[in-house]
């Protein structure tokens, strides 16, 4: 079971590499927040069977829980679970809410971000 965080700025689709393009295109599951590009979604995403979408808009509280249950829930049934998520300060903090939650389960947990100066993903 894998819990994969991509970070990024999805406006330019020339940002990706070939390894987190390999991990999205190999997703059966996609989660992604508002911040995400629906270019990227409707280009990179097209073999996923099933797309969340996060709302930021909820209570932080009820949001975390929601996201906590549909991450434990999807990484049972799937192998590879990929949530794609904009570069915000406010999603870095519940990210890491969501893997402290994650850390007493059996789950492998990767993170890539986007370095924002050269455009280069790279493995935390």
């Amino acid at each position: 079971m894998n819990y994969n965080i991509v970070y990024g700025d999805f406006e330019d689709l020339s940002y990706i590499n070939k390894d987190a393009l390999g991990l999205i295109l190999r997703s059966k599951v996609i989660i992604y927040d508002a911040l995400v590009n629906m270019n990227f979604l409707n280009t990179y995403c097209l073999n996923a069977e099933r797309i969340y979408k996060v709302h930021i808009n909820e209570k932080y509280e009820q949001r975390l829980e929601q996201l906590n249950s549909l991450v434990s829930e999807l990484t049972q049934d799937y192998k590879d679970v990929v949530h794609l998520r904009g570069i915000s300060n406010y999603l870095f903090h519940e990210s890491h809410d969501t893997l402290d939650f994650l850390s007493n389960k059996d789950i492998n947990i990767k993170i890539i971000r986007v370095n924002p100066f050269s455009g280069k993903f790279y493995l935390n």
